[in-house]
């Protein structure tokens, strides 16, 4: 693998380019809308005050990946991550979350790491799995799409 490196948190620049990362077939679901239009919405991807919340990643100073953490009650933290689509399933996933799990560990190391995935994306399961997140129950839920559908809900266990 490559070397990757942390660019920095968010930055407008970087919510522009995965704003317009484009994902094909089942994995569509997670492509963003336009920068202005993840604006108009509020979308915490396009709001500055809400950049500290995510963690980028690069490889030769190109964005490749990024993590979002959200902050929970009971002192949960779910991971987000996202890669740009030309480096995915090969094995940079792994990578990021372990670089998210260090750095939870080093900032907030009271917080459980948790995360929820579209039970379909085994790709991402399979990932998630590798690097010690178990499933602890699934739920249904709307997804951004207003689509009814099944999530995991997976906790790390060290």
């Amino acid at each position: 693998m490559e070397d990757i490196k942390f660019l920095g948190n968010m930055t407008e620049e970087y919510a522009i380019d995965i704003c317009n990362w484009n994902y094909d077939g089942g994995y569509s679901v997670y492509n963003m809308p336009s920068f202005d239009e993840a604006k108009k919405k509020n979308y915490s991807i396009a709001n500055p005050s809400r950049y500290s919340e995510y963690l980028c990643y690069g490889i030769n100073k190109e964005l490749v990946a990024y993590i979002k953490l959200n902050f929970k009650e009971n002192n949960e933290i779910y991971v987000g991550i996202g890669l740009k689509p030309n480096v995915t399933g090969k094995g940079l996933g792994k990578h990021i979350l372990n670089f998210a799990l260090e750095y939870i560990k080093q900032n907030y190391a009271s917080y459980t790491p948790m995360l929820e995935v579209s039970s379909w994306n085994t790709r991402a399961i399979k990932c998630y799995t590798a690097v010690g997140f178990k499933p602890v129950k699934t739920i249904m839920q709307t997804d951004k799409n207003g689509v009814e559908c099944e999530f995991v809900i997976m906790k790390y266990e060290i």
